[in-house]
This record gives C-alpha cells, structure tokens and sequence, in this order.
C-alpha cells in the first residue's frame, strides 16, 4: 500500500500562527502536530505526518479512518 498517496487523499487547514510560521489541523488524525516555517512547508510535514499515523495503524492491524470529504472542510 502506498501509504503517502493515500495520505494526500486527508484534508487539512494550514493556520498562521503567532510566531510568523504555520500549523496544521488534521480532522481525521486530531493528534497530529506540525507546522513550519511556509506555508508549503507545514503542508509537506502534513502529508508526511498522516502517512506516519497511517503506517503506525497499519502496522498494528487497527482500522485507519476514512478521509473526510475535501466538501466537508471547505469554507
């Protein structure tokens, strides 16, 4: 399984923060914590985050959560 290409398939929000970089929430993985200094970089510590989570759930035979649709995080 490519776990990176389904990674991309979660949505998240890239959020300024205070100290002149980015977060990330992940609505499908709400432990996951990144950011960076760009957005563009908190978007590629996203993707690899998610892949991370899914391969730990992979790995331990539990059931990964199905990406919410990218409809339902518009706005």
């Amino acid at each position: 399984m490519d776990v990176e290409a389904l990674a991309r398939r979660y949505p998240f929000t890239v959020v300024p923060n205070e100290h002149d970089g980015y977060y990330v929430r992940v609505p499908d993985f709400p432990n996951i914590v990144t950011g960076g200094l760009t957005a563009a970089e908190a978007a590629a510590n996203a993707v690899e985050a998610i892949a991370l989570a899914l391969e730990w759930h992979l790995e331990r035979g539990r059931d990964i959560p199905e990406p919410t649709p990218m409809t339902a995080t518009a706005g």
